[in-house]
């Protein structure tokens, strides 16, 4: 049977199937999300040693620092996370012919 999402679009109809197909895998979604981080630290640092106003920096300041914690959640993923080797869809078990 097939799956149907809201709406009753199916979830095999071919815009689905290449949508799916351009998500990025768990290595390249991590390595995606700590550049975005790490640009969010270099902005509310940018921030906080430019603007001429004193709340502004201090918000920005504890903007950086929490950016900066996020950064670490993705590098500590990063560091759980491995990705497929060289060789993972090697055949172990290759075909034997029976003739």
């Amino acid at each position: 049977m097939p799956r149907t999402l809201k709406r009753g679009l199916s979830a095999d109809a071919p815009a689905i199937k290449a949508i799916e197909a351009s998500l990025p895998d768990g290595d390249k979604a991590l390595r995606m999300a700590l550049a975005g981080e790490q640009g969010a630290v270099r902005f509310f640092e940018h921030v906080a040693g430019t603007s001429p106003v004193a709340e502004v920096r201090s918000l920005a300041a504890t903007y950086a620092a929490e950016e900066q914690e996020h950064v670490g959640h993705v590098l500590a993923a990063l560091s759980r996370h491995l990705p497929p080797s060289d060789d993972w869809d090697e055949d172990l078990d290759p075909p034997v012919s029976v003739e």
